[in-house]
């Protein structure tokens, strides 16, 4: 799970570079910008089509590895719950990465994106370690791979109990800034594209 979190921010910047790539050669953005009314529609669309590629792909992976767990490797009694509820944090995560990915492809282009994408990868991988502990709740990049992992953690049995009132404090504390950060970043994505014309026409 933590292989498909890392490597999420990549594979977002490189899809919504090609999604933006794709309009701006279908005719400068203007089948985007023009083919609804209001535009918002066509956006809110585009994002939507963007994170059922994400869940389809999550589930893919998910359903590869339930396979190479069950059959191949013999292991019993596995917890599936685990798996698609860390997979379920992973898209409630990138709901933000996605409206700026696309935001910086529709802006700068597909090499920007990618480039962004790379470090995001580099900042979800840093954000996994000690060096995230005090800050990941703030950190958009953090938060698919950080809930993720506490969900897991939060299941083992040999976890003390003791802990548990704190995990779940980190997780929640997490969600409340997650579900902020999904509001504000839509919000604030609605209002650019509502008033973006396309980006030859600032050039």
């Amino acid at each position: 799970m933590e292989a498909i979190a890392v490597a999420l921010p990549l594979l977002i910047g490189v899809l919504c570079g090609m999604t933006a790539s794709l309009e701006e050669q279908a005719g400068k953005f203007h089948v985007l910008l023009g083919s609804t009314s209001p535009k918002i529609v066509a956006y809110v669309s585009k994002v939507f089509m963007l994170l059922f590629l994400e869940i389809c792909s999550i589930g893919l992976a998910l359903f590869i590895y339930f396979i190479g767990l069950k059959f191949i490797l013999k292991v019993p009694d596995l917890s599936y719950d685990i798996f698609i509820m860390g997979g379920a944090w992973l898209v409630a995560g990138s709901v933000v990465l996605y409206c700026i990915y696309f935001f910086i492809s529709c802006m700068f282009g597909m090499g920007a994106s990618v480039l962004i994408g790379g470090a995001g990868l580099l900042m979800t991988a840093l954000m996994n370690t000690g060096l995230g502990d005090a800050i990941w709740k703030f950190n958009p990049w953090a938060w698919g791979i950080r809930l993720s992992s506490l969900n897991e953690v939060l299941h083992f049995k040999e976890v003390n109990q003791g802990h548990h009132p704190l995990l779940m404090h980190e997780i929640n504390s997490g969600v409340l800034m997650m579900v902020f950060g999904i509001i504000c970043t839509i919000i604030a994505s609605l209002i650019w594209f509502s008033k973006w014309e396309g980006r030859k026409t600032f050039e």
